[in-house]
C-alpha cells in the first residue's frame, strides 16, 4: 500500500460518514493534487469507496460541481483493517531488522 494511499485513507477515516472532495483528502493528507483521483478511483473500483458529483447549480454556485467520496457499507471497516494489517507488518519488519551500526556492538 502506498503512502498517499495509507494517508488518504486515514483522512477519510477521520470523519468514515462524511462525503469528502478530493481536494479537502489532499489538504488534511498533505497530497499533491495530481494523482488524488486515480488514487480515489482505484478505491472505488476495490468497493472500499463510492462516489458521486454533488448536486449543484453550477451557474449559481460559480464553480463546477466537486465529485464526493465516501466509504461504502463495511469500506470503513475494510480500510481500518487494512491500515493495522500494514502497521503490523511494518512493526515486524523494524523489530526484525538486525542492527549493523558499529556503535550499537559490544566490544
Amino acid at each position: 500500500m502506498t503512502t498517499p494511499t495509507r494517508a488518504a485513507l486515514r483522512v477519510l477515516l477521520m470523519d468514515p460518514t462524511r462525503r469528502w472532495s478530493a481536494a479537502e483528502i489532499c489538504e488534511r493528507a498533505e497530497l499533491a493534487r495530481g494523482s488524488i483521483h486515480a488514487l480515489l478511483a482505484r478505491l472505488e473500483a476495490q468497493g472500499l469507496l463510492g462516489s458521486e458529483l454533488e448536486d449543484i447549480d453550477e451557474s449559481a454556485e460559480g464553480r463546477r460541481a466537486r465529485r464526493l467520496y465516501w466509504f461504502t457499507p463495511g469500506g470503513a471497516q475494510d480500510a481500518a483493517v487494512l491500515l493495522a494489517e500494514y502497521d503490523a507488518r511494518l512493526g515486524r519488519r523494524r523489530h526484525a531488522a538486525p542492527s549493523t551500526s558499529p556503535a550499537l556492538e559490544t566490544p
